[in-house]
């Protein structure tokens, strides 16, 4: 299996079409299988008024699937703190950081997403 239990993950749910909302999840694998993972984490949204995303602190689990071309997933390090992470939007960029020494640029074929 090419993910495990434990692992941390960045999932950045691919927009279709312009106007959909941003949606990403930040969290921990709680079940996993060929196709999909269970995340508990923090869901994140964009926020074009104030041009940021914002991090909603409720827990919430989340069925991934690992087949779908409109999830891009990223494995992060296992010694990032996921309550550290937060997003730094600026003009054509967008970074997930801690603040520390992780720094992950997240921008989909050149649009912020």
């Amino acid at each position: 299996m090419l993910l495990k239990v434990g692992d941390k993950l960045h999932v950045l749910i691919r927009r279709k079409f312009e106007k959909d909302i941003r949606r990403h999840m930040i969290g921990m694998v709680e079940n996993a299988s060929e196709n999909a993972v269970v995340v508990l984490g923090r869901k994140a949204v964009y926020n074009g008024t104030k041009a940021n995303y914002i991090i909603i602190n409720d827990l919430s689990s989340q069925v991934v699937s690992l087949t779908d071309n409109g999830n891009i997933i990223t494995v992060l390090p296992d010694d990032v703190n996921l309550d550290d992470l937060h997003y730094k939007v600026s003009p054509g960029k967008t970074l997930l950081t801690d603040g520390k020494n992780y720094t992950l640029r997240i921008n989909d074929a050149g649009m912020n997403s």
